[in-house]
């Protein structure tokens, strides 16, 4: 199994926009330029009609959700390792690895440190 999207790791900007970081590729191995990077996702809008009327999500509502999209190649990444060591018939996870998973989920949870 292999990602076909936008290589990490991503970013959040601006609050709410998700980029790769400077100067990377896209999937397609098209570099951008040293002072940009790809847009990979942006969660400002998040708008939608309740009863009738117009209703926005919250802006840390946003936010949270750009950090868990930003976090999602780390997230995948440690998934995958999972996986491997399972079915090598090993379940027992070194410390790094262990360490990786929670540093995934702080990203996406927006508690790094």
């Amino acid at each position: 199994m292999k990602f076909k999207g936008t290589p990490g790791p991503w970013e959040v900007m601006n609050a709410t926009d998700v980029f790769t970081q400077q100067g990377s590729a896209n999937g397609s191995g098209v570099v951008c330029d040293n002072d940009d990077g790809w847009q990979v996702a942006g969660c400002f809008n998040g708008e939608t009609f309740v009863q009738g009327e117009l209703v926005t999500l919250s802006l840390s509502e946003k936010e949270a959700n750009a950090r868990l999209i930003a976090a999602a190649p780390e997230l995948l990444d440690v998934l995958q390792l999972i996986l491997l060591y399972h079915e090598d018939g090993n379940c027992q996870l070194h410390k790094e690895d262990v360490a990786l998973a929670r540093a995934a989920i702080a990203k996406a949870i927006g508690e790094e440190e």
